[in-house]
């Protein structure tokens, strides 16, 4: 008897440790700081439930939103995401501990988002917004991207700096050269040799964009302010930015 007895304690210690672990792994790395109109949602696991003000955000979270409405997101290291109408999203990553320390990836599967990133003084891009055909890498900017029904990606800068990487561009390339023919090169005076990556990233600039189109091809243009701030989506996202920097 007291044989099973103490397989059992065993048993029910193992399952405190384990639900114990599971929740440390769960841990939240930001919440909703808003939700503006009646129609958003998130799914942890399988379901869709009802998005509200101060859910909790954690890697794998899926979020979307419906027409009239958008939401904010405010992570650990005070950036933030915010999420416009008729658009759906996926946390792929997303660990906080500060601006230096952290590792934010986001896919945007359809939509527009607006990122208000805190800066970081590490060199490597931490936080990230993807499309199925670009990456956007930065280290403290406002920038928009959106993802739209023909497969383009649009990548708007507002301030800072922010690279942009051609997804499909970048695979292409890479299947071009395994088919090429060392015995036909021929060595020639002229430019620098440039690695495959330079040829597939742009840096955007202030109050530059970004068009990616679905087979990976890039096109850069200057954008003008005035013009811009006539859009609905440019102008609410300004004004919020303006207020957190003078915080």
């Amino acid at each position: 008897m007291k044989k099973y007895k103490y397989i059992g304690f065993i048993f029910l210690l193992s399952l405190v440790i384990t639900v114990s672990l599971s929740s440390r792994s769960k841990k939240a790395s930001g919440k909703i700081l808003k939700v503006d109109g009646k129609y958003a949602f998130i799914k942890y696991g399988t379901k869709w439930k009802r998005l509200k003000t101060n859910y909790n955000i954690y890697n794998g979270s899926e979020i979307k939103t419906g027409k009239k409405t958008r939401i904010i997101i405010k992570f650990s290291d005070n950036s933030e995401l915010r999420i416009a109408q008729k658009s759906k999203i996926k946390i792929e990553k997303a660990f906080v501990k500060s601006p230096e320390e952290r590792s934010i990836s986001t896919l945007l599967i359809i939509g527009k988002l607006w990122a208000k990133v805190s800066k970081s003084k590490n060199k490597n891009k931490n936080f990230t917004i993807k499309t199925t055909n670009a990456t956007a890498g930065v280290r403290g900017t406002s920038f928009s991207v959106s993802f739209n029904d023909d497969k383009s990606s649009v990548i708007s800068l507002y301030t800072g700096i922010v690279d942009v990487e051609s997804k499909l561009a970048k695979k292409n390339n890479k299947k071009d050269m395994r088919n090429y023919d060392k015995r036909k090169r021929k060595e020639v005076s002229g430019p620098k040799e440039i690695s495959l990556e330079k040829w597939n990233k742009v840096v955007l600039k202030q109050m530059q964009k970004v068009t990616v189109a679905e087979n990976g091809e890039m096109n850069i243009l200057d954008m003008l302010e005035v013009e811009e701030q006539k859009d609905e989506w440019v102008a609410w996202n300004s004004k919020l930015d303006k207020e957190l920097e003078e915080k």
